[in-house]
């Protein structure tokens, strides 16, 4: 707040009306919009909520000419929860033209207002395609009407030929969870994720499953086993008497992980992230403002994001594994290795050493 503000008429803001619930997050909303307007600071309202989300998270950084030179992306809300309560990503392209890209659909719907026109999805069912360096690069900007943004990630998905990692927040039960669980299935794949909340799920529980839209466009019933690679996450309970008490997901929509990020074959030959204010979700694709940007071919890029993603898994995992009946028992570090191979099964080395390092 402090940094637009002073920037005055120099900063040019299009702001949603969060959920569109009066509450304490809309109150803060309102207030924030009175300090900017009086500022000096060109700001728009866009109250399309509930029916459609303005969620859009990017900033477009001009030069002195007012030609865009500089695009940031990604999860993070500009918010104290974004930052310091949440798992989120941000990504910076320093590139002319992608830079344009997001400044052309900044200004339709600082155009729209509050309001959502069919032609604006009609232009979000165009892809912009661009090449940085040795890297493809796909931007979409949602609603669009064919979910074509949908359609190449699935199909980017089931191209894997070493795994995927995943932090997502809640991708429904028609957007790119089911092929990323349809790809665990393969067990010579290395799939691993953290999903914020369970489609249409409650409080958790062993019992879980989900009904997903899978990569054939047919509903697929997940669930055991089939979900066990995709966890939410999970606080250290007071069965850990040797832990600190943390708080845990109760079943309500409180977020842990906000990050949206797909990572594929890092090391391979065709390395993809995915990423963006998207959560790979049906509704993001038709219905919200959002944006999604695939890069593919970028290996450091992958391979920075992918251990960032399994970081983040393991901390879920082990705490998930600390409430259950074994993980009650447990009393801390084991003096010999035999727990890593029963813990993670048979052939797991050629299998991640494959995904990190692309060949075994």
């Amino acid at each position: 707040m402090a940094a637009l503000t002073a920037m005055k008429g120099k900063a040019h803001v299009v702001l949603g009306n969060s959920t569109g619930k009066s509450d304490a997050t809309a109150k803060d909303t309102e207030k924030n919009a009175g300090v900017l307007k009086k500022a000096g600071v060109d700001i728009v309202r866009r109250k399309i909520a509930p029916s459609r989300y303005a969620h859009n998270k990017f900033a477009v950084f001009c030069d002195g000419a007012q030609k865009p030179k500089v695009v940031w992306t990604g999860s993070t809300n500009w918010t104290r929860t974004g930052l310091c309560t949440q798992n989120n990503n941000g990504l910076e392209i320093t590139d002319d033209k992608v830079a344009a890209a997001y400044h052309d659909h900044w200004t339709a719907i600082y155009a729209d207002g509050s309001k959502s026109p069919k032609a604006l999805a009609v232009a979000g069912d165009h892809e912009w395609p661009f090449t940085i360096g040795e890297s493809k690069v796909s931007v979409w900007f949602t609603p669009t009407t064919k979910s074509g943004d949908l359609k190449e990630a699935t199909k980017m998905i089931e191209d894997t030929e070493h795994g995927a990692v995943c932090l997502m927040l809640n991708p429904g039960n028609k957007g790119l969870l089911g092929p990323i669980l349809e790809k665990a299935q393969d067990k010579k794949l290395y799939v691993r994720g953290v999903l914020n909340n369970f489609p249409a799920q409650g409080k958790d529980s062993p019992k879980d499953q989900l009904q997903l839209l899978a990569g054939d466009g047919q509903q697929q019933v997940f669930k055991g086993k089939q979900i066990a690679d995709v966890i939410r996450p999970a606080g250290i309970d007071k069965t850990a008497d040797w832990w600190e008490h943390e708080i845990k997901n109760t079943g309500k929509f409180m977020i842990a992980v906000h990050s949206k990020v797909i990572v594929l074959d890092p090391a391979g030959k065709n390395p993809v992230v995915m990423t963006g204010s998207h959560n790979f979700s049906d509704r993001a694709s038709t219905k919200n403002d959002d944006n999604l940007v695939i890069i593919r071919g970028d290996s450091q890029l992958a391979l920075t994001y992918a251990a960032r993603i399994v970081s983040i898994y393991g901390q879920y995992r082990w705490q998930a594994w600390r409430n259950t009946p074994e993980g009650q028992k447990d009393k801390g570090l084991k003096r010999s290795d035999a727990w890593l191979s029963n813990r993670i099964g048979k052939g797991w080395a050629e299998i991640e050493t494959r995904f990190w390092l692309g060949t075994t």
